[in-house]
């Protein structure tokens, strides 16, 4: 198991680094783009918003 897993209530949650803010992210969440193949977690929709005007700044 890697350091981005929480285990709640016997099941495992896939966390991720939202690239706009920082803060660490459910991987289920509803807020997330594609962007090269890979896909990125967002916090709220605003952080969502600025990563799709410009993803390849947040993407490197």
């Amino acid at each position: 198991m890697n350091g981005n897993n929480i285990c709640i209530a016997s099941q495992f949650i896939t966390m991720a680094t939202d690239v706009i803010c920082g803060m660490k992210v459910k991987e289920n969440t509803d807020l997330k783009s594609e962007f090269q193949g890979k896909t990125f977690y967002f916090c709220s929709s605003h952080c969502k918003e600025e990563f799709d005007k410009n993803p390849l700044k947040y993407s490197r």
